[in-house]
Order: C-alpha cells, then structure tokens, then sequence
C-alpha cells in the first residue's frame, strides 16, 4: 500500500484496487472511461483514529471514495473465521469501529456501504432456516436454532454477528435490498463450491448494499409512500444478480449493486 492515502486523475473516476499491504506491495490502478463521477478523494482503512488496528490498516479491508453529494464505502469484512478464531475480535471490535468510521463520514455527507459483509443478517438469509415449520417467522434468538444448531458455530450464521450487524443498522442506516424488497425469499449472494450448493440455491446472503437512512425515503413505509419528499439524491433501486444464464460466475459470491438517483 502506498504511503499517500489519496488518489486522483483529473476529477475523473477511476478503478480503485485494495491490496493487502504486507503481502502484495504496490496498489494497481486502472483509469476507466468514465468521465461523468467526478471523483474527490479516496483514502483506505477505518481513519486516523484506528490506524492502529493491524486488520483494519493492512489487510485491505476498506476503501473509501469521496463524490460530490456522497461517499461510498467499498468492505470486505473479517470473517470470524474457522472455529470462531476471529468472532470476538469481528463482534467486539471491527463491528464497532467500523459502525463509528460511517458514522465520522455521515457528519459530512450521506454513505453507501457496498460489500461482503460477511453475515446472513435476517431469517430469510440463511436456506438453513427454510425447513424450519415456524419459517419465516422466527426470532432472532437462539430459539430459531432447534434443529439447525451447527449453525451456531459457522461464520456469518452464528446469533451474536446477526444481532451486532442490527446493531450497525441501527445507528441510522438501511439493507437496501430488503427496502426494496422486504419478503423476498430464497435470495442469496454465496454458495459453497465445495458442497455444490448452487444448483439447489443452498445459500447465504452475505453482501449488502447498505444506505444512509436519509438516502432511503420514507424507510418505514414502502409501497407509495417510497415517492413521498425525494430528498436530493436517493436510492432507487437494489439488487443481486444472481441469474447464471444472465451473469455467469466462477465465484463462490454473486454481484450485488444499487442505483443512485440525483434530482
């Protein structure tokens, strides 16, 4: 990683790269043909008050791009990893480093989180849950594990990643995929390879598109009301794509985007 934290070509948007520091060196960037973003600033990791964090600092976790009316956050967050190893460290630090890192940047302009987020956050997320005869009705409790409590032992699926990623909502920003699309079922970013889950649609929704609230208008209400006092830009659509005949993939993980819309 290059000791300058800010990047910049003509105003103009470029590809921005993310590498870990200790293993890869220099950053590579490729400027692409756009010319319609200006691009302001890009800086990496979770600011000057958690440089000191060796995960956040040099494993390439985040970057950070400045425009005009926003900032876009682009995250790979740790995973808590095989047996746990990292699920204190995830919970207990990241999770609330990361949630006070939005939350310096919303002080100054609204924030679109993009990522791997590395938790299946709602009932609806995990396919383990859809045989459960309660389904989708059941609580974020330890209740709803009877019958699939392995999952209380693998990454992304374990209670305490599920409540601090409501925890990290709650500080005022919105899963854009479920604004738009709160009952949808059997929508999933990641399957395993190795069991072959895909074909069966065996799946975790593990990346979001996450939102300031005041980029989501009218966020407890959808329907109509979603037209109602449109503030300057918003968020107009949210999606995953998900459709191998359309999007072919060789990841594990599939594409998930969201549409801004300016006035």
């Amino acid at each position: 990683m290059p000791n300058s934290k800010t990047d910049r070509k003509n105003g103009s948007l470029k590809s921005m790269w993310n590498k870990k520091s200790s293993a890869l060196g220099n950053e590579n960037e490729k400027e692409n043909n756009s010319k319609r973003i200006k691009l302001l600033n890009v800086t990496r990791g979770l600011g000057k008050a958690h440089e000191y964090d060796s995960i956040a600092t040099n494993e390439g976790r985040v970057i950070t791009m400045e425009f005009e009316h926003m900032y876009v956050v682009n995250a790979y967050v740790p995973n808590s990893g095989q047996d746990l190893k990292r699920l204190e460290y995830r919970t207990e630090n990241w999770d609330k480093k990361f949630g006070q890192y939005l939350k310096s940047l919303e002080k100054m302009k609204p924030v679109v989180l993009i990522g791997d987020m590395n938790v299946a956050h709602r009932t609806e997320d995990l396919h383990n849950f859809y045989s459960r005869p309660e389904f989708p009705n059941l609580p974020m409790s330890l209740e709803a594990y009877t019958g699939v409590k392995q999952l209380l032992k693998q990454a992304g699926c374990t209670l305490v990643e599920r409540e601090s990623f409501s925890s990290l909502l709650d500080l005022g920003f919105v899963d854009t995929f479920r604004f738009f699309n709160p009952e949808a079922q059997g929508c999933f970013t990641y399957w395993s390879m190795r069991a072959n889950n895909r074909p069966a649609n065996r799946g975790l929704r593990l990346d979001y598109c996450i939102a300031s609230r005041n980029l989501c208008v009218d966020v407890d209400a959808y329907g109509d009301n979603k037209k109602k006092s449109k503030p300057g830009i918003y968020v107009g659509d949210s999606f995953i794509l998900d459709d191998l005949d359309q999007f072919p993939s060789f990841s594990d993980h599939c594409p998930v985007g969201c549409t801004i819309v300016g006035n």
